[in-house]
């Protein structure tokens, strides 16, 4: 019987993600699926920058970069003329990826596996998961393919296979939601008009909306609801051309399809995202409207908030009771965005004639606002993404513990430039001493102190406006204050990143006996 630390079930984006991490850290794992190879119908095409963050340690970022297409926002239309133009312009200076990156999700699949072939690993393709029992110290599971039936042992199991999970199944969890009305055709298209490459297009009309996404060298993915049942079928290329030529406003020419399909949405969620020994990440935990494209987006950040907190468990660095901030931390996120995504859906689908004279004549002046496109910009990026309330955030300040840790430019000590982004430990924890804008020697007392308490759970830091002779570590220059000022570390700060890039604790520079309490109350020993 093989024993493993964790058994990955499901290949796609999430499953792969966690593949990676965990491999990254060390740790025993295998991952199966019963695809036996990827499959090029995929739905998932849009890349948030946040999650365009956490692949980039990965080398994913550069690879989806060059085979997608960079967009800045939607143009949206109604009544035969364009009504507001939603950008994240706003979001310029906060991260490196200030756009949304429009990429198959089949490229993606393909640029993870490849990425986890450079780490060592591979995918064992054409094995499905069968079933499983679980108890207080592992998983035993079984595993179907041509070779015939294997049993597994593992420490853990991670279920990212779909919506329609063996995992969640086999442990009997409820999926609590509803089916909406509206069915929906989506086609990946040739298309000749005149709407620019650089904006996602969508057009209200009284029959409901359509969508195109631009992939780049005239293809497009198109999206509309069909609210009428009887158009529930999958349908042909000319009469999808029909239908989203009606709801543009203008002749739109169709050619090369490769593939048209139709498809009921459901708004679903598990109760819990940990039973046990075994987990639940991506589609397999929630499932809801395509409507801001942030399915596949939440799944993959699922995975790599539980992909640290598996390896440090594993390799006796933490407790088990670490783990349960996993559930925590994931499943509020899930909630709200199933909250968010929904109203939008029955918003943006809707055909009553009160709520479309709302849409059109309020909402879409109201998007327009600065303050609101600034919110906007913010949820469509996934920067406002909180764990504040977890038990991993620990200490008062803007940016809160808890929170997204902010981008910005720095310098090296010689001259070159960098970002914050480039000095953190993405394995590990990331103490960042700011030595303040009037530093003394203060900084190199609290980075020695911070250093005892990390050990080798992560690296120190110092953040400062000149070069310290005293400190031997690592040194990022912050002469404009910049930095000082996106973290509230003017009068000089210790603030810990976590692993998966958020804040975890932040207190004074002396502040290092609470940096210690910190860790021992997150069950993490150093």
């Amino acid at each position: 019987m093989t024993e493993i630390d964790v058994l990955i079930a499901g290949g796609g984006p999430v499953g792969l993600m966690l593949a990676c991490e965990l491999q990254r850290r060390g740790v025993s794992y295998r991952i199966v699926t019963q695809l036996m190879a990827i499959d090029p119908h995929s739905r998932a095409i849009g890349m948030q920058p946040r999650t365009l963050e956490i692949l980039a340690p990965l080398g994913v970022t550069d690879r989806l970069a060059a085979a997608g297409n960079w967009v800045d926002g939607i143009t949206v239309s109604s009544e035969g003329r364009e009504r507001a133009d939603i950008d994240l312009q706003g979001l310029a200076g906060e991260t490196p990826y200030p756009r949304i990156l429009i990429v198959p999700e089949a490229e993606t699949e393909a640029a993870l596996e490849a990425a986890l072939v450079r780490l060592g690993g591979r995918v064992e393709r054409g094995r499905a998961l069968t079933g499983f029992d679980h108890a207080a110290d592992g998983v035993t599971a079984t595993v179907n393919g041509d070779s015939g039936e294997e049993t597994i042992r593992a420490r853990w199991l991670v279920g990212c296979d779909g919506a329609h999970s063996v995992v969640r199944h086999t442990l009997g969890l409820g999926f609590e939601g509803a089916q909406f009305p509206e069915r929906f055709w989506l086609a990946d298209v040739q298309m000749n008009w005149s709407r620019t490459l650089d904006r996602a297009h969508a057009f209200f009309h009284p029959d409901g909306i359509a969508v195109a996404f631009p992939f780049g060298n005239d293809r497009w993915r198109v999206m509309m609801d069909v609210p009428d049942q009887r158009d529930a079928a999958d349908p042909t290329l000319e009469r999808l051309r029909a239908a989203f030529s009606e709801r543009a406003g203008q002749a739109v020419a169709m050619a090369d399809p490769r593939w048209i399909g139709a498809f009921a949405v459901h708004h679903r969620m598990v109760e819990t995202f940990r039973r046990g020994r075994v987990f639940l990440a991506g589609d397999a935990a929630h499932i809801h409207s395509p409507v801001g494209g942030q399915g596949m987006n939440t799944g993959i950040q699922d995975a790599h908030n539980l992909a640290w907190k598996l390896a440090i468990v594993i390799h006796g660095r933490a407790t088990e009771a670490l783990l349960d901030t996993y559930d925590a931390e994931r499943r509020p996120v899930a909630r709200r965005l199933l909250r968010d995504v929904g109203r939008a859906t029955h918003v943006v689908t809707g055909l009553h004639p009160a709520l479309r004279l709302f849409r059109d004549q309020v909402l879409l002046r109201l998007v327009q606002l600065g303050p609101i496109r600034a919110l906007i910009s913010q949820r469509v990026a996934e920067f406002d993404v909180s764990y504040e309330e977890s038990l991993l955030s620990s200490g008062r300040g803007h940016p809160a513990p808890g929170r997204r840790a902010p981008f910005v430019f720095l310098t090296r000590p010689d001259g070159r430039s960098a970002t914050i982004f480039d000095v953190f430990d993405t394995v590990g924890f990331t103490a960042l001493v700011f030595a303040g804008l009037s530093a003394g020697d203060a900084a190199t007392a609290a980075a020695t102190v911070a250093r005892g308490a990390l050990g080798d759970l992560g690296s120190v830091v110092v953040v400062a406006p000149s070069v310290s002779a005293d400190w031997d570590g690592p040194l990022l220059l912050d002469r404009s204050g910049a930095a000082h000022q996106r973290y509230g570390a003017s009068n000089g700060a210790l603030v810990l990143v976590r692993p998966d890039g958020y804040l975890g604790f932040r207190g004074r520079l002396d502040d290092g006996p609470s940096l210690m309490r910190y860790l021992q109350r997150a069950h993490v020993a150093a």
